[in-house]
């Protein structure tokens, strides 16, 4: 399971998002040692000026302002140490590859729930 979804104003240049949802995959599957089957990252945009942040809206994601928004959800099982250790890998390595200050990226955990996740055609156990 681990889903990481990332929000963001559109950048220019333009990224490379199928380069970076890649290498922040497999360097989460190798950091964390989850087999790579079990990750799933997606990137959405907020239309030019739909963001607003303390009153102001972009056109284009700032490396100061603005931030990321990340949703991360992992099982229940996860302890708070792992947790916080997958915050802080999502934060470093979204901020090596897009040049965002980390210190400009939000990430919210969502637990999920043993019976509580419907994959796969069915209600998942764990």
């Amino acid at each position: 399971m681990p889903i990481i979804s990332v929000t963001s104003l559109p950048f220019s240049p333009a990224i490379e998002v199928k380069q970076i949802l890649t290498e922040l995959s497999l360097g989460f599957a190798q950091q964390f040692t989850i087999d790579i089957a079990h990750i799933s990252a997606s990137w959405r945009y907020f239309e030019a000026h739909h963001y607003v942040v303390a009153g102001t809206s972009l056109k284009y994601q700032a490396v100061d302002s603005h931030p990321i928004m990340v949703g991360l959800v992992a099982p229940d099982f996860t302890n708070t140490e792992e947790l916080q250790n997958m915050m802080a890998f999502i934060a470093s390595e979204l901020s090596n590859l897009t040049g965002i200050n980390k210190t400009n990226i939000f990430i919210e955990y969502r637990c999920a729930k043993s019976g509580w996740v419907f994959d796969k055609g069915e209600i998942v156990n764990w």
